[in-house]
């Protein structure tokens, strides 16, 4: 939907059928202050939020309308944005989150963005994507609408790719403000 490339249009449609959803990790990654937090796939930067109390956030993703948005937006001390993908990142972070980005992936897309997670995040990952085998009719209607390939590919799908490098526990399911969808919340663990 091309709609969804206007960041402005993007930010307030999401916010309008999800709520924050995001408030859930401070919960799930137990942020502390002294985290860096890295949010690959931030759009235009809502997980921000999760910044302040001493929290590091760096938001990562490849539009670049999105970033320049975010930043005009949410940018303050403790809060950057980089454009690019995972590659161009640098530094080392203690957490990330993965929000509503992995079903835009294939697998082996999703296989080298955790091999690189792997090699920056000493810490735990959240992921959050739509759960389309959980989803009621209605929801799935707005499933139809996003522009992610991969969208009807089941959660165990999207976190397949990511078990060799981490154990993935899914903690929570809960439907959108508008119940446009049904979130599933999921920490995944580096093994070393």
């Amino acid at each position: 939907m091309q709609l969804l490339n206007v960041p402005f249009l993007f930010h307030y449609l999401r916010r309008l059928v999800n709520g924050n959803y995001f408030a859930e990790f401070h919960r799930l990654l137990d942020l502390r202050p002294g985290d860096r937090l890295l949010d690959v796939g931030c759009g235009v930067g809502e997980a921000s939020c999760l910044a302040g109390n001493g929290v590091e956030y760096v938001g990562l993703d490849v539009d670049e309308g999105y970033i320049d948005y975010a930043r005009k937006l949410y940018g303050r001390p403790g809060v950057s944005f980089v454009h690019g993908d995972i590659q161009v990142v640098e530094g080392e972070f203690s957490k990330a989150i993965v929000v509503c980005a992995l079903h835009h992936l294939c697998e082996q897309q999703v296989l080298q963005l955790g091999q690189r997670l792997h090699q920056l995040v000493g810490g735990p990952v959240g992921v959050v994507d739509p759960d389309a085998e959980r989803s009621n009719w209605f929801q799935r209607i707005f499933l139809y609408l996003d522009r992610g390939d991969h969208i009807f590919r089941p959660i165990r799908g999207h976190l397949a790719p990511l078990e060799e490098l981490y154990d993935c526990q899914t903690l929570l399911t809960r439907d959108t403000r508008l119940r446009g969808a049904r979130l599933t919340y999921s920490v995944c663990q580096p093994k070393r």
